[in-house]
């Protein structure tokens, strides 16, 4: 008892594990990483896209010394698609930033309420096997008494086998539901007691998709992109100034570069960028789609459930408990032979994890309903 209570004050409150989440999720780290990532790029696109360049020369003797400094500078535009392009791009990682939080929030509450759910299967395992045990040493007390016969000895002894075999995949459940649960959390301890509706978040404030936001973000930048391919046919101008000094002699004035757009006119650059917004243009159409489906579907899910789940009466453990204790005796007496406990007993540890997969299914449904519409009650308040 004393073990049991110290595991459930240590164990995650859902909003704990979703905060957890929030800090630890790599998928919602890489999300976060392509935001800088894009920062980074609409820095170097706001102003003059390439540094200044500087020649100094000079001859051995120091009679002669030149200098000259050049700044590539675009006439065509193809600066501003390119600051266009990536103010598009940070708006993509922003949302894109916004949507991988809300699925890192459903998916710690669903790792939660899996985890929650495996550790009930498992207490419900551990006491099948533990009422097997007693039912064999039952029948086996009543078979030296010649009370039972060979049988219902073999059976008792079977069901043992495979209440042991049950309680063994139980346990590997619960294994898996745990590294799941810990996996997003960055704690390997992580543990989860209780109701896996608890899972389920408070009614929020729906939005936009910010997935969808994120796509058709992506198709403006990948518009503007292309535009700058397309500018970049005209080749940047370097302007500057020079100086040169021979002996008593200087001279200086403006300076011009420009490169003559007859070989080159950056076919591959458009090309790509061509080809990068019709991928952009299909993945929004292919958001856009999936969004209205998950939608549609939610509300149908929640409609459907209804309260299939959490109408279930409260208390299923001590009813188990009751009911395992009860054919136990029974078999202990005589009343109950060991063929019948073992149907009784099947029924009665099925439904215990009937319970807490009911339970589980429901809340399941209910989160993703919460992220098909981004109800903003996924995260913790």
């Amino acid at each position: 008892m004393i073990v049991l209570l110290c595991g459930l004050a240590l164990a995650m409150t859902p909003d704990e594990a979703v905060r957890a989440a929030t800090l630890h999720d790599p998928t919602l780290a890489g999300a976060d990483a392509e935001r800088m990532t894009a920062q980074g790029a609409r820095r170097s696109a706001t102003w003059l896209r390439s540094n200044p360049e500087i020649e100094l020369g000079a001859d051995a003797g120091g009679q002669r010394f030149e200098a000259s400094v050049t700044q590539d500078v675009s006439l065509s535009g193809a600066g501003f698609a390119d600051a266009r392009s990536g103010r598009y791009g940070v708006d993509a990682a922003e949302a894109g930033l916004v949507r991988a939080r809300l699925v890192t929030a459903a998916e710690a509450r669903r790792a939660w309420a899996r985890l929650a759910a495996a550790d009930g299967g498992l207490r419900a395992a551990e006491r099948e096997k533990a009422s097997a045990k007693t039912v064999r040493g039952a029948t086996e007390a009543r078979r030296g008494a010649g009370e039972a016969s060979d049988l219902e000895l073999d059976l008792s002894r079977l069901e043992e086998a495979r209440g042991v075999a049950a309680w063994l995949h139980a346990m590997d459940e619960r294994a898996d539901a745990q590294a799941s649960l810990a996996a997003l959390t960055g704690d390997p301890t992580a543990t989860a007691e209780g109701d896996p509706l608890e899972a389920v978040p408070p009614a929020g404030a729906g939005s936009v998709r910010s997935d969808v936001v994120a796509a058709e973000a992506k198709v403006d930048a990948a518009r503007a992109a292309l535009a700058r391919e397309r500018a970049e046919v005209v080749p940047s101008v370097g302007l500057g100034a020079f100086i040169e000094r021979e002996g008593d002699r200087t001279l200086a004035g403006p300076a011009i570069r420009l490169a003559l757009p007859i070989w080159q006119q950056n076919a591959a650059g458009r090309g790509a960028a061509k080809g990068e917004l019709v991928v952009a243009e299909a993945q929004a159409n292919a958001t856009r789609a999936r969004a209205e489906a998950e939608q549609a579907s939610a509300a149908r899910r929640l409609a459907e459930l209804g309260e299939a789940g959490s109408s279930l009466a409260p208390g299923v453990d001590a009813s188990a408990e009751s009911a395992a204790r009860a054919i136990e005796a029974g078999v202990a007496s005589g009343q109950i032979d060991p063929v019948e406990a073992a149907l009784l007993r099947a029924r009665v540890f099925e439904g215990q994890r009937g319970w807490y997969a009911a339970r589980l299914a429901e809340a399941e449904g209910r989160i993703d309903a919460a992220l098909a519409v981004e109800d903003t009650g996924l995260l913790p308040r």
